[in-house]
């Protein structure tokens, strides 16, 4: 890959950061608006909608695009006679080259520093993921029989249907699902002292991830803010993504329940016993599906737990209407702004000549500058005027010789 395909794609990259920006505003919006209307499940599923806005460069054109109403106002209005006719800015007069090449070197310089953010932290990303692989193939394995009867029973009760292995670990300081196509379940030692309900609470909400597919698509949601790790607002979202992610989870567990408020209170005592026994700060590996990643998420959760759920259809045609218009609004880019051409025929004199000085005189690309074609101009302009003012004498004297 050379340095201009890289700046190119850098410059692409930049469009549709932007474009995703302004949909994560538009959604944050929404979130506060129509809290009470809304979902959980139509806030994770707009935050996946944000994923998919921030890979898909390519959409189709509108008026009605958040880019096009940005974009509109960087539009230089037209000041030569002939840019207006061929539709195109007019062009600076003889551009000093030290400025074009400062700034296609500012440009290029930014695709190198996010070229290389890139590497850094996918390397570290990687790295993460190798490195706590290894070290678990290292770990012993479960043995206690009651332990692994109580993974058997939650396995079958959530709906998994291959094999997940149970792994006790003195590293982390919260529970987690590890890998993806043989995907594990760490616990951490201190989470032993727990009663064999709370234990079984965790393992549900575990297991939930695994049916759920959670591991890869937290890894798609870590990938595309790597990518885009130069965009607060990226990371911004990706955070909400996740807590968004851990609350239907703990929806999804309350449901495997059978929903009943005695099962609710001890579900959400469990999440706050974790708190209490883990040190923190909690880990934030980003190649684990973690139970919970802060103090004020878990409180969060915990409160959410006894909220009434919105299922009612007002609460689906709501969510069905926001997505439809962020889709409309945030998935559009922006449309070509055409400009207006002057009044002349087609074929006329004046597009004519127009074409034979660009075509009879030999340019170079230096000699096209707006003092070039501002000449040109004021000449057809003339010759056209008296061209116009022979006509209107001829039909003068056409009219006396008449009567």
């Amino acid at each position: 890959m050379t340095l201009e395909h890289l700046t190119s794609g850098f410059e692409s990259l930049l469009q549709t950061s932007l474009g995703a920006s302004l949909l994560i505003i538009c959604v944050v919006i929404v979130r506060a608006v129509f809290q009470r209307w809304l979902s959980m499940r139509i806030f994770y599923v707009l935050g996946l909608l944000v994923m998919l806005r921030l890979v898909v460069p390519f959409f189709p054109t509108s008026e009605f695009s958040l880019l096009h109403k940005v974009q509109q106002h960087s539009v230089q209005p037209l000041s030569s006679p002939i840019a207006a006719a061929l539709s195109i800015p007019s062009l600076p007069a003889d551009p000093p080259a030290s400025a074009t090449l400062e700034a296609l070197t500012w440009m290029e310089g930014a695709a190198m520093v996010w070229a290389a953010g890139v590497v850094l932290m996918s390397i570290f990303v990687l790295g993460s993921y190798l490195r706590l692989r290894y070290w678990l193939r290292y770990q012993p394995r479960v043995t206690d029989p009651e332990l692994l009867q109580l993974m058997e029973d939650c396995r079958k009760q959530v709906g998994v249907s291959s094999s997940v292995r149970l792994h006790i670990v003195d590293r982390l300081r919260t529970p987690a699902v590890f890998g993806f196509l043989r995907p594990r379940i760490l616990i951490p030692e201190p989470l032993l002292e727990l009663k064999h309900r709370d234990l079984r609470y965790i393992l549900l909400h575990e297991l939930t991830h695994i049916r759920r597919h959670d591991m890869f698509i937290g890894a798609f949601a870590t990938l595309v803010a790597l990518t885009h790790w130069f965009n607060p607002l990226v990371w911004f979202a990706f955070r909400q993504f996740s807590a968004d992610r851990e609350i239907l989870c703990d929806r999804s567990v309350l449901k495997t329940l059978g929903s009943v408020p005695k099962e609710q209170y001890a579900y959400g005592m469990t999440l706050i016993k974790m708190l209490n026994l883990l040190a923190t700060p909690i880990n934030r590996s980003p190649v684990l599906v973690p139970l919970m990643t802060n103090k004020g998420e878990i409180e969060r959760r915990v409160t959410l737990l006894g909220a009434p759920s919105k299922a009612h259809w007002t609460s689906r045609m709501a969510g069905l209407v926001a997505f439809a218009l962020l889709v409309f609004v945030g998935f559009t880019i922006a449309a070509p702004s055409g400009h207006t051409r002057p009044h002349s025929k087609p074929g006329s004199d004046w597009e004519k000549g127009l074409t034979d000085v660009f075509i009879s005189e030999e340019y170079t690309d230096d000699d096209l500058t707006g003092s070039h074609i501002a000449e040109h101009s004021v000449y057809w302009n003339t010759e056209h005027n008296r061209e116009d003012e022979e006509h209107e004498h001829g039909e003068e004297g056409d009219h006396h010789s008449t009567h």
